[in-house]
């Protein structure tokens, strides 16, 4: 059988013959399908190489190499990603597609890349860069979505359901409130998102500014003197 190689090292035997749009391995059970799945990923696929039997090739100078048939860059899985069928003496067979992505896609991947270097406050300026949450995804600490044209964070790895929407699952996300260069309205935050020193915003009309970090009050209210202070 011949074998794709992954980015990562992974080795995948699959059936001989076949293109890369019609690629077919054996896998035991849906456990390792799954297992195969989550290898098949942006950074896996952005290089990879199809060899043939376990033939290692000697040159003039003693080297050895793989008999490799190809390799391919910037790849993608073809929609629907598998076809699984089961296989009469056990296990399943699958079979998948790979694509070189297209320009465009090539971009959206760059700019997905980009933005998960800005900070929060940063990535509030751009949140029209950043995907709209979705039912049934996929979540981990840190991702940033968009919802209801506000910009959320993850606090907690999950995957996504109807009633956890991020403006009703606050131990899930956590607006983020404030962006450099704009002083936005205050809105009431919780722990996991609060204002700290230097941030300003517009309450009641007037403009504060935080005086602490970790500001959870609201400002101009009775005992926040200390917390809060008016920008003239």
């Amino acid at each position: 059988m011949d074998k794709i190689i992954l980015k990562d090292g992974t080795e995948i035997e699959i059936r001989r013959g076949a293109g890369l749009s019609g690629i077919t391995t054996d896998v035991a059970d849906y456990d390792a399908l799954a297992e195969l799945a989550g290898k098949l990923t942006v950074e896996n696929l952005a290089e990879i190489k199809v060899v043939g039997p376990e033939t290692v090739i000697v040159d003039d100078d003693g080297a050895e190499s793989r008999n490799v048939i190809g390799i391919y860059t910037n790849m993608t899985t073809i929609e629907p990603k598998f076809r699984v069928a089961e296989k009469k003496d056990g296990g399943l067979a699958v079979t998948f597609g790979l694509r070189e992505r297209t320009p465009e896609e090539m971009k959206q991947a760059y700019v997905a890349m980009a933005i998960t270097y800005l900070s929060d406050e940063q990535a509030a300026n751009v949140k029209e860069l950043y995907p709209v949450w979705r039912d049934n995804s996929i979540y981990k600490t840190g991702d940033r979505v968009r919802h209801e044209d506000k910009l959320y964070k993850c606090l907690s790895d999950h995957t996504a359901q109807t009633e956890w929407t991020p403006d009703a699952a606050p131990s899930l996300w956590a607006e983020i409130l404030t962006a450099p260069g704009e002083i936005l309205p205050w809105k009431q935050p919780g722990s996991t998102n609060p204002y700290h020193k230097g941030d300003k915003v517009t309450h009641k009309g007037q403009t504060w500014e935080s005086d602490i970090d970790n500001n959870v009050w609201e400002p101009g209210a009775v005992g926040t003197e200390a917390l809060w202070h008016v920008v003239v």
